[in-house]
């Protein structure tokens, strides 16, 4: 491992190419390119992309002496300091950065409090046929039964009760007919 990448894992390579960093060129660049003339727009100023750009910057930061360039073999007193480091980073499981599961998906569950009265609503539908009644009956009867409670559950809690239910029921039946 070389001593530059050991604090900052950044490893610098040198590119002597400008092609090896762009890229090689589409046929449609090549046979439309452009010459030293075709560069240079109306006004008199040069290219406008990134890469120009990107050139020019580099080129006035090395004019300026603000940056210097070091050969990547060259021996720094900061890779020295690094190679001593030890950092002791503690590991964490898979998942450590997620919130914890608060509440539902649609706001607060109210359904606990009025499984019960669901059950024996769903139970009379089960021995009567006439007597079955949609969730959104259901909820009726429950308002009506609490007239001043705000908290009641929703016609999507009570159908997936009613589901669970119709499951039970059809599991129980499984059970009564194998042990038969």
């Amino acid at each position: 491992e070389r001593p530059a990448s050991l604090v900052t894992n950044v490893l610098v390579q040198k590119r002597t190419r400008w092609k090896s960093i762009v890229g090689p060129r589409d046929s449609y660049r090549q046979t439309h390119r452009k010459t030293a003339a075709d560069n240079v727009s109306n006004d008199g100023s040069t290219r406008r992309d990134l890469l120009a750009y990107c050139i020019r910057r580099a080129e006035l930061y090395l004019q300026e002496k603000t940056i210097t360039v070091l050969d990547g073999n060259a021996d720094m007193e900061e890779y020295q300091l690094a190679s001593s480091v030890q950092m002791q980073v503690p590991r964490k499981c898979p998942g450590w950065a997620r919130r914890p599961k608060h509440g539902n998906q649609y706001g607060a569950n109210y359904l606990s409090e009025f499984k019960k009265e669901i059950e024996e609503l769903f139970d009379r539908g089960r021995i009567t046929n006439e007597k079955k009644l949609n969730p959104q009956t259901m909820l009726e009867h429950i308002r009506n039964k609490y007239p001043h409670r705000y908290t009641l559950p929703g016609e999507t809690e009570i159908r997936q009760e009613i589901s669970s239910l119709f499951m039970k029921q059809k599991k129980k039946a499984k059970r009564n007919n194998k042990t038969r």
